[in-house]
């Protein structure tokens, strides 16, 4: 199915930890429109009287050249692009459970091969999403520790220099902070706040060509410890141990980059290590928080496995096929 790389001592092993609970501002990582940043009222969190609206973007990034992250997935709505994912085999996409809350699972596809948004390269491809499966444990809570599903596509991805899966997925649970690692999207790249939003502590965002990056951005970020995350100074506990954090004190994933990846390069090639769950809306304050991939390999084999099986047994009818997804993507 895909490939699995076993990772060697190359960098720092470092292990989990919990701590106590405190509210803090969170975020979900999602965009729900380019003209409007409304998101419900359960993915808030209020400090202190104050109300933040939850983002999702990379901050202090830069613009990815064009073939450097190839298995980059933009999921589609009305809206455009809002949220990302990551190519794992040609046909086969994981990105964040949130992204698939409410009206976002109709009529969903994504985008592979692409850079710019606002121009036409040639290279980009549109695919209708056929099927999902949504981690069972996951429950329109992404502080719970199960913010991920596996999108499987209509058709396959058609290979191109644009277009290729990650070449390996976490299988372990291991941690390294001596590894290069990136995050990628686009996603918001600055925030500015407005006098008339000021008042009502609300943070406008843009970048000047409207609120999402133009061009596809990455940014190096560290991965740091579930105990380092977990501390008063950051997320006091709410860290669950199927999330993995990383920090940069210039950079950070905030608007439209939920779902897409964390990867790292071990032996001379990037591993898909952790899925953007949410963060903090301040964005260069806290660490961001990832689904970790390797606590989820199991599952995601499975039930890529159980697809590619029913997928085989029921080929030749269309309709039982459509009837046994919905059952599917619902178990």
């Amino acid at each position: 199915m895909f490939r699995l790389v076993i990772v060697m001592s190359l960098c720092l092993f470092i292990g989990n930890s919990t701590a106590g609970k405190k509210s803090r501002i969170l975020d979900s990582l999602i965009v729900e429109g380019e003209e409007k940043n409304k998101v419900p009222d359960s993915l808030m969190v209020r400090n202190g009287g104050k109300t933040r609206v939850p983002d999702s973007f990379i901050v202090g990034g830069r613009d990815a050249s064009l073939s450097s992250w190839p298995w980059q997935v933009g999921l589609i709505s009305a809206y455009g692009v809002f949220c990302g994912g990551t190519l794992i085999t040609y046909d086969v996409v994981i990105t964040a459970a949130h992204c698939l809350d409410g009206s976002r699972r109709r009529g969903l596809s994504v985008v592979v091969g692409e850079y710019n948004r606002y121009f036409w390269e040639g290279y980009e491809q549109y695919i209708p999403v056929k099927s999902f499966n949504v981690h069972p444990n996951y429950d329109n809570n992404f502080l719970k520790g199960y913010d991920i599903a596996i999108l499987f596509l209509e058709r396959n991805a058609t290979p191109s220099y644009r277009v290729k899966p990650i070449p390996g997925i976490a299988h372990k649970t291991l941690y390294y902070t001596k590894c290069k690692c990136f995050i990628t999207g686009w996603g918001i790249k600055s925030m500015v706040r407005l006098p008339s939003a000021a008042s009502k502590n609300i943070e406008s965002k843009t970048d000047g060509y409207g609120h999402l990056a133009v061009t596809l951005q990455e940014a190096e970020i560290e991965v740091i410890s579930n105990s380092k995350c977990n501390s008063r100074r950051y997320w006091d506990g709410l860290v669950k141990p199927t999330n993995i954090c990383a920090f940069h004190k210039k950079t950070a994933a905030c608007e439209g980059d939920s779902g897409g990846p964390l990867v790292c390069k071990v032996q001379n090639q990037y591993i898909l290590v952790g899925v953007t769950s949410w963060g903090s809306s301040s964005c260069m304050s806290y660490p961001t928080v990832f689904a970790d991939i390797a606590k989820f390999w199991e599952w995601t084999q499975d039930r890529i496995l159980q697809y590619r099986m029913l997928v085989r047994e029921i080929k030749t009818d269309d309709t039982k096929l459509e009837m046994e997804m919905n059952i599917f993507q619902e178990k």
